[in-house]
């Protein structure tokens, strides 16, 4: 696979208006499998940043390079789950991982641009969230990510792993092997 380069739906393809240009729908059944792409690791620095509609309560996987089908769910997420964004960076998902949600809920039914940075120290401090340019306080559900949590698994627009799957729309999905700063963020949304 071509990096940057979408390699396959899973369902029936989407496209309807988005935030910028042309958004992908996801209806809960339908996910795009990206390819070998950002193959983060628990020492590397990341960000992750999509622009998002959410529609009903369920939200749902945004972004994710995670196992399926194991009980371990190694890999690293950006969800959205009961109007929270969720981070999710996970050796084993019980005890070895680093998992946190957004204090605030969002409601769906509106456009938020979200970024996700990583700085690789592998501590609840490491992680911020951005939603429409304004750092958010973070919940910490798990902080104590020991061991590597890279994954063969293809990177996925809509899924974690092969469910967890999104509903609603995404737009301009874009990951970077660096932490965006602040203005950055800002710049982007």
């Amino acid at each position: 696979d071509e990096p940057g380069q979408i390699s396959r739906w899973k369902g029936e393809p989407a496209l309807v208006p988005g935030r910028i240009g042309q958004a992908a729908q996801f209806d809960g059944t339908r996910y795009v499998e990206v390819g070998n792409v950002a193959p983060f690791d628990y020492e590397d620095k990341f960000s992750i940043s999509a622009w998002v509609f959410p529609e009903g309560e369920n939200g749902g996987a945004i972004v994710s390079r995670m196992e399926s089908d194991t009980d371990e769910r190694k890999g690293y997420s950006l969800e959205l789950v009961e109007g929270r964004f969720h981070i999710n960076l996970v050796r084993r998902w019980l005890d070895d991982c680093l998992r946190v949600h957004s204090a605030e809920r969002f409601a769906p039914g509106q456009w938020y641009h979200v970024v996700a940075t990583y700085d690789g120290s592998k501590l609840f401090d490491s992680v911020r969230l951005y939603v429409d340019g304004q750092r958010h306080t973070l919940d910490i559900v798990v902080d104590d990510l020991q061991q590597p949590f890279k994954t063969p698994d293809p990177l996925r627009i809509g899924s974690r792993g092969t469910d967890v799957r999104f509903h609603g729309r995404i737009d301009d999905v874009c990951l970077f092997d660096w932490v965006l700063p602040e203005k950055d963020v800002q710049i982007l949304s």
